[in-house]
């Protein structure tokens, strides 16, 4: 327990670094741009790729492949429900058109930019696989379902009588150019490459595999930074003032991975899948809902402010959690 309560201290640690490092003005909101660049087009694709690629085919990998996939659809397809029942029906928040955005920060996790390289540096490349398998069904979630919700429960503004025929055709156009960008991205294209690799046996060249596992270590250091950046940057007064996005972070953050454990736990899964299914319930919501909501002229503030809040919780989640999961399940 000792091993993995270093291994977690010494990440939030240069979590801490890049906190102090832009409220310094080292690491100014203006450079984040180009980390997040150098980390989603260069470092990540080379951590992921090479953590898939490195593996065999076997049956258990594909039954594990098969497992993970069905397992992330259902979560979010059960998570967007129990939202809309929850804070649509019961709690009935205000206004109207903020639920659906309440309940995207409700499912969405951030497995990628924050997950990867916390599940690579604590539980190592065989859950790491199974968090990329997770991702892929995120992005489908994202699109076009999380187009889709916005548009069913709030209605769809382009299509109003003020709006011509020509408008909503272009949004719907858009609308499918952003699904394209979102399932072309280095990280997802990097996913497909590997799992190709995978199944047909191909090995990279050891100099090839070895230099791109190289650049991969980096994604761990830089996203921690990033992380520490992205709240040196956050207006924590305004986080702390909003109670419907207090109660639904709260949710997300402190209950759902409960909820997880105890849904998944007793399951009869393999148990890395149990790990990264349980694992990513801890995560901050997802950035890409962020774009997604913008782009249905949504409350896209309140998304933003949603994944900070959900962030910094996660602060405290993300360790207890890895703890309890190592020690639990005999990882440590």
């Amino acid at each position: 327990m000792t091993l993995v309560f270093s291994k977690v201290l010494s990440i939030f640690l240069i979590i801490g670094v890049g906190f102090l490092a832009n409220r310094r003005g080292i690491l100014p909101e203006s450079s984040n741009q180009f980390l997040v660049d150098l980390l989603i087009l260069i470092t990540s694709p080379c951590m992921i790729l090479t953590s898939i690629a490195g593996k065999e085919l076997t049956a258990d990998t594909l039954l594990l492949t098969v497992q993970a996939f069905a397992c992330a659809v259902l979560y979010f397809l059960l998570l967007s429900l129990a939202g809309y029942t929850l804070f649509g029906k019961i709690l009935r928040f205000s206004p109207h058109d903020d639920i659906p955005v309440y309940v995207m920060i409700f499912a969405s996790m951030n497995c990628g930019f924050m997950g990867f390289p916390l599940t690579l540096s604590l539980f190592g490349d065989d859950i790491l696989y199974i968090m990329v398998i997770i991702n892929i069904a995120h992005t489908f979630y994202l699109y076009p379902f999380g187009e889709l919700q916005l548009k069913l429960y709030c209605g769809d503004s382009s299509d109003s009588d003020d709006r011509s025929e020509r408008s909503a055709r272009s949004r719907h156009l858009r609308s499918l150019r952003n699904a394209a960008s979102a399932a072309a991205n280095p990280c997802t294209l990097a996913a497909v490459a590997g799992l190709i690799l995978l199944i047909a046996g191909i090995h990279l060249p050891e100099f090839l595999f070895s230099s791109m596992e190289m650049i991969g270590d980096a994604t761990v250091p830089l996203s921690m930074l990033l992380v520490g950046m992205q709240l040196g940057n956050s207006n924590f007064r305004r986080l702390f003032q909003n109670r419907r996005l207090l109660l639904t972070a709260g949710l997300r953050m402190f209950a759902l991975p409960v909820i997880m454990f105890l849904i998944v736990n007793p399951l009869p899964l393999a148990t890395d899948l149990k790990v990264a299914l349980i694992f990513a319930s801890c995560f901050a919501s997802g950035v890409g809902i962020v774009p997604v909501i913008s782009m249905e002229h949504k409350n896209a503030l309140l998304a933003s402010e949603g994944v900070a809040l959900t962030t910094l919780f996660s602060m405290v989640v993300i360790p207890l959690s890895s703890m309890f999961l190592m020690s639990h399940y005999g990882l440590a």
